[in-house]
């Protein structure tokens, strides 16, 4: 018999798509409760609105299209939400309204819909706006400002709040303690900054087994070695650590990265997959104008992800097939 590798992304049963995005929305919900505490009623607005435009999107496609409707299965909610934890609160209300449109209406249903899209529809609808926008992505406000609920903040209204990335771009290094790290007393997205949170939704979604670690080791594991090699403080352990907890790593790695839709089938795919976006993250970061450039690579590697199957299947061992996860 012969055998063939075939492209992801496979397009699962509608009843198993709904339960792995509930497992999503479950893990996502304490990351949404930080937000809440750190950001206030701001973020909780941006969530609403993203989450709204996202699923009436999702809606109009389907109506549209005659096809069968979708947005009970909650992937265009998973998508919203995860829009609103990495978009600042210091942005427009419009670029969560936008980004989670052209999530939806450009990444997913021009690909043909849930299951067979190449792309991550949240992470291209966060690209699409930082291109609009580029310092969109950076413009902090301080934990428990007082931003107003409807309107852009005005810049002379709050201190803008440099993220660690911010800082370690511009040559200082961050006066930010481990504690600091762990529980998010620092400015960033949303959902990034509370590293505690994040690191239990995914050991949530490892139980539920929506999650593998392959792709996170792969790319956590290379940022870390460049780091360490490469540093950007005077400490190389502290460059480690701030480099893995700092911007939108940690969360783009276990709720972005890892979908297996739009990732490697095979377990060596995933490997160099991971290694793949850590590459393109660090070198963003060390080199590119941008702050962060998780986003990007994963967006870049998404493109590759049948690449590292092909690849994985060329280096298999003899009459051996490489084991998917």
């Amino acid at each position: 018999m012969s055998e063939r590798l075939h492209a992801a992304p496979f397009l699962r049963h509608p009843d198993n798509i709904k339960i792995s995005m509930a497992d999503m929305l479950v893990a996502l919900f304490p990351c949404a409760v930080m937000g809440t505490v750190y950001y206030g009623n701001r973020f909780l607005m941006m969530l609403g609105v993203s989450v709204l435009s996202a699923l009436l999107c999702e809606l109009a496609v389907s109506m549209l299209t005659l096809r069968r409707q979708t947005i009970g299965d909650l992937s265009a909610v998973v998508t919203g939400a995860i829009i609103a934890l990495l978009l600042p609160t210091t942005a427009p209300v419009w670029y969560a309204i936008f980004a989670s449109a052209f999530a939806i209406l450009i990444v997913k249903w021009m690909f043909g819909g849930v299951g067979k899209n190449i792309f991550n529809p949240a992470v291209g609808g966060l690209v699409s706006v930082t291109l609009i926008d580029p310092g969109v992505m950076t413009q902090y406000a301080p934990q428990f400002a007082q931003l107003p609920l409807w309107t852009t903040p005005a810049a002379d209204s709050f201190t803008p709040a440099v993220g660690i990335l911010g800082q370690l771009k511009n040559g200082v290094t961050p006066s930010v303690s481990v504690l600091d790290l762990l529980i998010g007393r620092h400015p960033g997205a949303p959902g990034t900054v509370c590293i505690l949170v994040i690191l239990a939704a995914a050991l949530y979604l490892l139980y539920r087994r929506i999650l593998s670690l392959y792709i996170p080791l792969g790319v956590l594991g290379t940022v870390a070695l460049i780091a360490l090699l490469f540093p950007r403080t005077g400490d190389p352990g502290m460059s480690v650590l701030l480099e893995l907890c700092s911007g939108g790593l940690l969360f783009c790695t276990f709720f972005c990265a890892s979908d297996p839709v739009t990732s490697p089938n095979s377990v060596p795919g995933k490997i160099l997959f991971g290694i793949g976006i850590g590459v393109m993250t660090m070198l963003i970061r060390y080199m590119g104008d941008m702050e962060d450039g998780v986003l990007f690579a994963i967006l870049m590697m998404n493109s590759l992800s049948f690449a590292m199957d092909k690849v994985a299947w060329r280096l298999r061992p003899k009459g051996g097939v490489p084991s998917a996860v």
